[in-house]
Formats: C-alpha cells, structure tokens, sequence
C-alpha cells in the first residue's frame, strides 16, 4: 500500500513538471480536478459496500468525534503522528522549492524538476528492506535512522549548492528519510489497538499530509522571503521539532 502511494507521488512530481512546462501550472490542478473527478466515479461504481451489518457499523460523526479522544489516550499515537508531520514537512518543503532552486542555480525549468522525483523509484525498491528493519530493530533505531538520513539530506542541500550530482544524492536520501519514517510510525500505530487500527491510521495520515502542506506553505513563503537559505532553517526548525519529539514519545518496542 504504501509503496503504492510512492509510485503515485513520484509519477505526479514526474508529470506535473512536464505538464507545467509544456501548457502551464494551471493546467496541473485543472488536469488533477478532472482526474479526481473520475475517481469519484470509479470509486462509486467499483469500490464494495461495508459488510458490516448497520448494528455492528457506526455514525461517521460517532466515528470522527472519537479521533481527539484516541489521540489523548494513546501516547504512542502522538509522538508517531508528530515525527510524520515533521518529516513529510521537511519533504515538501524541498519539493515545493525544488522548482525555483534549479532555476536560480542551474537554468533548469520545471519539467526537470519532475524528472528528478523519478529518482523516488530507489526508495520504493528499499520498501521491502526497510520493513524488514522495522521486524527486526527497534522503532527507536529506525526512527533515528529516518532522522539521520534527513540530517544528511540537508546538509547536502545546504553546502553543495552547485553540484546537481550531489543535488540527485540528496533526493535520494531525503526519500529514503521519509520512507523510514512512514514505514516505522504506521508499525507503531498498528500495534496500539486492534480495536482503532482505522481511526488511528486516520489521525496519523491527517497530520502526515497536514505537514506535507505545512512545509510547502512555510517553503514558498521561505523562499520568497530569504531564498534557499530560508528553505534549508525552516528544515532545521522541522528536525529540531522531530528530535524533541523522540526523546518525548518513541517506543523501545512494539508490542
């Protein structure tokens, strides 16, 4: 499932850059509004009913309204949640300014900036091992891995400003970054309760995309204020947080 969700990120940077170049960036979210349109329509006709009977089954307000009270119970479920945020925040903050970078520093345009999410691919082959890393280490272990590798990804970003070879490494690292955190923080969340798994899953994946849409937020407007200088702090601020935030809440081992 989740190198599913991978590929699809990694094809829509990929298209929506040459999209963007070819016929403009309005024509990327007309294209994206069409597309969502016919997954509705797939979803309606194709996608099966609940089988569980009515009395078995709950309100979807009964279900949302639930959500904060799981979030205050489950301590793991907050320091999961939080780490994700961070780290999707750092990954978007990269992409969304990946753009304007290549053009200030190497002349490129937007549709290189798309070609260089297919350097996503090695993160979705190392999917499998890094599962088996979370069977066989700790979520501590991993989730400093996750960090280290965002710490080296930055760093990278930071100094070699003007080597696209190393700029190419970085991405690669970055993702493998996320792809640790993910893989990890969704094995702790599934080990809390049989009973929540969906409603948990739901909380850890609203405030994975919310940071997503942070660090794209906090990384146009870093840009247009200080430049990528402003993009590489903002990240800082977002390992920092990330780092506070293992010493608060990560699991020696999952249950």
């Amino acid at each position: 499932m989740i190198s599913g969700m991978l590929t699809g990120i990694l094809f829509a940077r990929t298209f929506s850059g040459v999209i963007a170049t070819v016929l403009g960036w309005h024509a990327v979210y007309g294209l994206a509004a069409l597309i969502n349109l016919i997954l509705v329509i797939f979803i309606h006709r194709w996608v099966p009913d609940d089988p569980r009977t009515p009395v078995q089954s709950k309100r979807y307000s009964t279900i949302i309204s639930s959500l904060p009270k799981l979030l205050k119970k489950y301590r793991y479920l907050r320091s999961s949640s939080l780490n994700a945020f961070c780290m999707f925040g750092i990954t978007n903050l990269f992409w969304s300014t990946l753009a304007f970078f290549l053009v200030k520093y190497f002349n490129y345009n937007s549709a290189v900036a798309g070609n260089m999410g297919l350097l996503g691919i090695v993160s979705i082959f190392a999917a499998p091992f890094i599962g088996q890393m979370v069977n066989r280490y700790s979520p501590r272990v991993n989730i400093t891995i996750s960090w280290w590798l965002g710490v080296g990804a930055c760093v990278i970003f930071s100094i070699f400003t003007h080597s696209i070879y190393l700029l190419m490494a970085g991405i690669v690292i970055l993702d493998l970054s996320t792809q640790f955190s993910q893989v990890t923080n969704q094995a702790i969340i599934q080990s809390l309760s049989r009973k929540s798994n969906s409603r948990n899953n739901s909380i850890f994946m609203f405030s994975y995309f919310l940071g997503g849409s942070l660090g794209t937020l906090v990384g146009i407007n870093a840009w247009s204020a200080f430049g990528w200088s402003g993009v590489m702090i903002s990240a800082v601020i977002f390992l920092a947080v990330a780092l506070m935030n293992f010493f608060l809440g990560v699991p020696r081992k999952l249950k």
